[in-house]
């Protein structure tokens, strides 16, 4: 038996009646809505609900709790039927998911009853596969796949962590380090195979990219000692950050096959946190939240009796998704907010992904269930 939907009011629950699930699924790519809100269903026995994946077709990753301590990790349909992701065998007892492909492919680690991580992927049943580790290495972590199941990650021969790309048949490849480098671990897959990450000595630690063959390219800094990547999108743009001198942090963006660039107006403490397939990129300069579009910088604004906002996700339209105050908030392509619906019964709210759908993700704190997970559609 499944907790019932609760939708936060009385008028979201006549919206929904126009406005159903399987027509927030088919919306056309990039459109923007702040739709009906609706907590994310768990099973009898359990309390609690949290999720920060979902796709383009609506499908969201995340775990639900029976409140002592036990999480099952939760594949929710775009009809909000659950899938259980199972554990690796009757011994295992951990299950991490980090990523979610177009196709509902969940990819991440679980354990088999050695509570030591290994790459995983979980079909459409939530039946895991494990993926090899290269030789001579014990543990392994899947960290992102693309939509043709290549998957990269880390693995780690308790000694050293070194970057893995799996290809669709889950054989593993070690990725070559930089000179001088020592550890690695790889984040990203753009559509095309390449991986994204990071490598270090142990002194420094620089974003990289691995091409298709392997070879290994350091994105740079501005004259500091390290570098990061935060989001890399389909055609392989990476945004992230870079030192400079003077300790000061600047928000960077490197095209496919370049280096990073610095962003107009990234300056002092900023950074880039997500990129569409497009090349907008949100990110923050000196506390203030922006969108990059076109070269011009967009500020997004706090919703009117706020004063302080946080921005978690964007688009391929450009819209944006976040908190402002204690509502959760979209903001459209001129940084004007909208905040979106939740009802009486909720104290707080925020949001933390938006697909190409105008779905939203995040949560919302009710009176009576605590905190949730939740969806705008």
């Amino acid at each position: 038996m499944v907790r019932s939907l609760v939708t936060a009011t009385l008028a979201a629950a006549l919206a929904a009646t126009s406005m159903g699930v399987a027509e927030a699924a088919e919306a056309p790519s990039g459109a923007t809505r702040s739709g009906v809100m609706q907590l994310l269903p768990f099973p009898e026995g359990h309390v609690s609900s949290s999720a920060d994946l979902i796709n383009d077709a609506g499908q969201i990753v995340g775990a639900t709790s029976d409140g002592r301590g036990v999480y099952t990790a939760t594949r929710w349909d775009a009809d909000l039927s659950m899938t259980p992701l199972k554990a690796l065998t009757s011994a295992g007892t951990l299950v991490w998911t980090r990523a979610l492909g177009p196709d509902g492919t969940v990819a991440g680690a679980a354990d088999v009853g050695d509570r030591v991580d290994h790459a995983v992927t979980w079909d459409a049943s939530g039946t895991p596969t494990r993926l090899e580790e290269p030789a001579g290495y014990v543990n392994s972590t899947a960290n992102d796949i693309n939509e043709d199941h290549v998957v990269v990650g880390v693995a780690s021969d308790n000694r050293a962590a070194r970057a893995v790309r799996w290809g669709r048949d889950g054989t593993a490849t070690l990725l070559p380090l930089p000179f001088l480098a020592r550890y690695s671990e790889a984040l990203y897959v753009d559509a095309q195979g390449v991986a994204y990450g990071w490598a270090s000595s142990g002194y420094t630690k620089q974003a990289v990219r691995w091409d298709t063959e392997g070879n290994v390219t350091e994105l740079g800094t501005f004259g500091g000692q390290w570098s990061e990547i935060r989001d890399v999108n389909d055609r392989g743009t990476a945004v992230g950050s870079a030192a400079a001198p003077g300790y000061e942090s600047w928000a960077a963006i490197a095209p496919p096959s370049g280096t990073f660039q610095q962003l107009p107006g990234g300056v002092d403490s900023s950074s880039a946190v997500d990129v569409n397939n497009h090349d907008d990129t949100l990110g923050a300069v000196n506390s203030q939240y922006t969108l990059w579009k076109d070269g011009a910088m967009i500020p997004l604004r706090p919703l009117t009796g706020t004063q302080w906002v946080q921005v978690y996700g964007l688009n391929d339209s450009g819209t944006t998704v976040g908190q402002s105050g204690n509502s959760a908030t979209m903001w459209d392509v001129n940084g004007t907010p909208t905040a979106l619906q939740t009802g009486p019964m909720v104290d707080s709210s925020a949001a933390n992904k938006i697909n190409n759908a105008g779905q939203v993700l995040g949560w919302a704190y009710t009176w009576d269930q605590g905190r949730q997970a939740a969806v705008w559609r």
